[in-house]
């Protein structure tokens, strides 16, 4: 069955709520946490501060405690020291100038955090890049430059350049899995990431009551940029009541071996909140399984004035151009936007592909192309 749209619709469903609806106000965002007005310089990385150990300015009164006397990186070194024991993960560490991880293999390279002990210190990048990075270890669990993220663990004003992530469960470029974690302008470029497990985004893999701000990924090269075995997601492979705000991803395309599959999540859950975000790609999204769509192939939560722009949607069962599935979600003001085509076997939609009891309001799909081998086959549902 094919069903072809040649102009904008408007999507307005209201369900039943039976387990009680999302809030349909506008959302805003929320109020920044404290950030440090202190400045600091270049010119401190000089002398013995580049040679320092185990950080720049180990010997010249930093202790980690306080922004005020958070620890100095000035090399690949030090940066590398920070993950060597999980006394330095409740510390405070500041980027002073460009680092370069050439150097660094999966076997060199001690990640930070952990998921028994993940980091709950304060990494300010300074607006500083980290640089060549590469951790190949396709049969590790938690991994990315961050292995684990813990409650109150901030990671701000970051740019990784050239960072290539591959591991099993729980991979993404910037942090395994974030346990209630901070993440704000965090700018991430890179090749590609690969997990041959679950729980595979291109920033990380599960985003668990954590909060992510302003941060995108653009990925450069590869077939497909983001590839996963399930819980594969652009930005986050699954978000358990956080929040990702702000925030976008732009490559080749997301692809997953089995179910849940998104642009921007792969699975939505329990409350959590994706906001004013986007996906761009230039193929789409591929699922082998159920639950694909362009934003987000499983909602449980909220998905407001977010859209993708891509040219396939590609799953089997529950395949949407914004969510493969809308379980009892809100999904407001989202739209998928010139999508060649969504295509699956059953409950293929060019918005939503499913809705179960959720609500979905004035959002909308955009010249698609829509078509699937068996039942429930809808231009918007």
């Amino acid at each position: 069955m094919l069903v072809q749209i040649k102009n904008y619709l408007a999507l307005i469903i209201l369900a039943s709520c039976m387990g009680g609806c999302l809030s349909t106000t506008s959302p805003t965002k929320l109020e920044d946490v404290s950030q440090s007005t202190l400045s600091y310089s270049e010119d401190l990385c000089k002398g013995t501060a580049l040679t320092d150990s185990p950080f720049g300015n180990s010997s010249t009164g930093g202790d980690g405690l306080t922004a005020q006397t958070a620890y100095l990186i000035c090399s690949a070194q030090q940066f590398n020291n920070i993950g060597s024991s999980s006394a330095y993960w409740t510390k405070h560490f500041v980027l002073l100038q460009n680092i370069n991880m050439i150097n660094y293999t999966a076997l060199t390279y001690n990640k930070i955090g952990n998921s028994t002990t993940p980091f709950t210190g304060v990494l300010n990048g300074n607006n500083k890049r980290l640089v060549n990075l590469t951790v190949s270890s396709p049969s590790t669990n938690y991994v990315g430059v961050f292995g684990a993220l813990g409650a109150n663990g901030v990671v701000k004003n970051l740019q990784l350049f050239n960072i290539m992530i591959v591991g099993l469960d729980y991979v993404g470029i910037l942090v395994g899995e974030n346990q209630g974690g901070e993440i704000r302008n965090v700018a991430i470029t890179a090749p590609y990431v690969s997990g041959a497990g679950d729980y595979v985004g291109g920033w990380g893999g599960r985003n668990s009551l954590g909060d992510i701000y302003n941060s995108s990924v653009t990925f450069t090269t590869g077939s497909m940029s983001l590839t996963g075995y399930s819980n594969v997601g652009g930005l986050v492979g699954k978000m358990d009541y956080g929040l990702l705000q702000d925030s976008s991803v732009v490559g080749i395309g997301v692809q997953s071996t089995t179910n849940y599959a998104g642009g921007l999540v792969g699975a939505n859950e329990s409350g959590a909140q994706i906001r004013s975000s986007y996906a761009k790609f230039t193929n789409g999204v591929i699922g082998g399984g159920d639950y694909i769509g362009g934003v987000v192939g499983y909602n449980n939560g909220l998905v407001y004035k977010s859209y993708v722009d891509l040219a396939n949607v590609t799953g089997d069962e529950s395949v949407g151009g914004v969510v493969g599935r809308n379980d009892a979600g809100l999904v407001q003001e989202s739209y998928a936007k010139a999508t060649v085509k969504v295509n699956g076997r059953t409950d293929i939609g060019g918005g939503i592909g499913y809705n179960v009891t959720g609500t979905v309001l004035s959002s909308y799909a955009e010249a698609l192309l829509v078509s699937g081998t068996s039942d429930n086959i809808g231009g918007l549902v």
